[in-house]
Order: C-alpha cells, then sequence, then structure tokens
C-alpha cells in the first residue's frame, strides 16, 4: 500500500527501525547478512505475481513445443518435412501444418520456425501430435485432488520431529509473557545492559538498556523495547548446563562490570552467548550469585526427576 515509502525519510533519519530490526539476540548475525530494501513501488506484489506467471507459461510452452517437435523428428535431423509429419497428421494436414509454419520457405520446418508458430497451432493438431503420455485424459475429481499420505511413515516422521526440535533449540529462547501472571511476579529486579551480538564493547550504541529481573518460577525476564513487552530470556531449566562467568573487558569498553550466559548446546551446535554489564562490581556479582543459585537449584531438581 505504499505506506513504507511514505515512511522511508523518517525510517532512515530516526533509527529506531533499523536498531529494532537488528535487535533479534542470537538471528542479529544473520540478519546483518540479509539485504533490507524501501520498494517504491505500491504495485510489487502484484508485479511480482504477474512476472512468476509470465515465466512459468513460457517455460511451460518451451518444453511443450520441444516435445511436440521431437514428436514429429524422431530421427532428430533437426528438421520436419512433408513425409514425416504425414506419418502422424495425414498428408493433406501435414501440407498445411509445414505450409503455415515453414517462415523462409525452404520446405522443412526446423524448431525455431516450430517455436515462432506454436502458439497459432489449433489445440485439435496440437492433440494428435503430442506425445501419448501428454494426451489429455478423463479423470475423476477424487483422483485429481486424492489427499497426499501423511504419517504413515514412522521413520520419517521422527526424523521430521528431530529435525523441529533442532531447529527449535537453536532458535532464541525468548518469548513472550504474561506480566499479570503469579509466576512473573519480580523477585528482584535492575536495569541491565545487553551488548549486541558481534557489539562493539566500546560503542554506546551496542549497549542495549533493558529492565532484567527474576520471577517467582526461577525465569530470567526482560522488557523488551523491540515488542514493547516483557518477554522470557530464559527459563531456569535452561540454567542447567548454561556457564555463567564474569568477562574481563579492555579499559576501553563502555562497562567494566560484565558478565556473559552461554546456553547448552543444542544438537552439538554452540549456540551465541549473551553478555550482560551493570552500573557496579556489586551489580555484576549480585546477578551472577543469583543465577548460579538457581542454576544449583534447577541441577538438583533434575537429578531427582533422573532418579
Amino acid at each position: 500500500g505504499g505506506v513504507t515509502r511514505r515512511m522511508a525519510e523518517w525510517m532512515l533519519r530516526e533509527g529506531s527501525f533499523l536498531n529494532a530490526y537488528y535487535d533479534k539476540g542470537r538471528l542479529s548475525t544473520l540478519l546483518e547478512k540479509v539485504p533490507l530494501m524501501i520498494v517504491n513501488s505500491d504495485d510489487m506484489g502484484q508485479r511480482a505475481a504477474h512476472l512468476r506467471a509470465v515465466q512459468l507459461l513460457q517455460s511451460e510452452i518451451d518444453g511443450q513445443s520441444r516435445r511436440i517437435f521431437e514428436t514429429l523428428d524422431p530421427a532428430k535431423r533437426g528438421f520436419i518435412d512433408i513425409a514425416i509429419a504425414a506419418q502422424k497428421l495425414g498428408e493433406e494436414r501435414a501440407k498445411q501444418f509445414v505450409a503455415q509454419l515453414d517462415a523462409n520457405r525452404d520446405g522443412v520446418v526446423d524448431f525455431d520456425e516450430f517455436r515462432q508458430g506454436f502458439a497459432m497451432l489449433p489445440e485439435s493438431l496440437l492433440q494428435a501430435i503430442r506425445p501419448d503420455e501428454e494426451r489429455e485424459v478423463q479423470i475423476s475429481k477424487d483422483e485429481l485432488v486424492a489427499p497426499t499420505s501423511r504419517g504413515e511413515d514412522a521413520a520419517r516422521d521422527a526424523s521430521l520431529n528431530k529435525m523441529i526440535t533442532k531447529f527449535q533449540g537453536k532458535r532464541s529462547r525468548r518469548q513472550p509473557i504474561n506480566p499479570n501472571e503469579d509466576r512473573n511476579t519480580p523477585v528482584f529486579k535492575t536495569v541491565l545492559y545487553k551488548l549486541r551480538l558481534k557489539g562493539d564493547r566500546s560503542s554506546p550504541d551496542d549497549w542495549l538498556k533493558r529492565d532484567y529481573w527474576v520471577n517467582k518460577a526461577g525465569g530470567v525476564c526482560f522488557h523488551s523495547g523491540t515488542e514493547q513487552r516483557p518477554m522470557l530470556y530464559c527459563s531456569k531449566k535452561d540454567l542447567v548446563r548454561a556457564a555463567i562467568e564474569v568477562v574481563d573487558v579492555p579499559p576501553e569498553s563502555i562497562f567494566q562490570h560484565v558478565f556473559r550466559v552461554t546456553p547448552e548446546q543444542v544438537e552439538g551446535c554452540a549456540v551465541a552467548p549473551t553478555e550482560f554489564a551493570a552500573e557496579s562490581k556489586e551489580g555484576r556479582d549480585f546477578w551472577i550469585s543469583q543465577l548460579q543459585a538457581m542454576q544449583a537449584e534447577a541441577k538438583a531438581h533434575t537429578a531427582v526427576q533422573s532418579a
């Protein structure tokens, strides 16, 4: 509808749109490789559909014309004359066929001439010379729209489920939460600064200021500036195999009191860590102690369940 075009100047000048676009946690690196363009036309959807339809039609016509030509030229001589056409069409129709398509009047029809006049050939003629497997046949509605077989291959379904689980595990664990639920009530809450994925510690633009808290269920929550709502960063269960550590940062870093949370690997694939900064050493150490305490509780609970 042209909304993007009308907002383009503001989006490029104000900056919050691009900041929100790239602030996608572990997916930020991927988004940095994705071209982001402003389309000036209002009808790009229609244009794309039209272009694709024309491409598909052109491809189908090219394929049909080539197959029919080869049917009339089984010896692959590269041309069709009256004698060979008569075997499929009869002599009278063969003469009409060659006369209609023989553009240079040399008595034969090569493929370029055949392709150029292909669209003008009557369907009855094409039906007569199409390969047998391409001729139109009558089929029932049930045959036309027969449902595909689903859920009958246990091995295939197991493989698919494994792929889905692996994909979901690699994605950010962030998910929206209901702040009105009792389980999401903060036990404690402070301001932390999250470093963008592959961000520069010395750049203030790469540190995102957010409210973070631990809820009653032991999950780490934050208020997303992108989605403008509370989100779950990770649950207590996610901390079981996570690495929680202090980060030694160089003097040029905007923040000096930094710690890192590295989630467990998924299917042997490393998941990008997240670096947080507190405004004081005491604030950083408090967060680390709380996370480690929750991690210990989660490990103990997991051990009891395994036993």
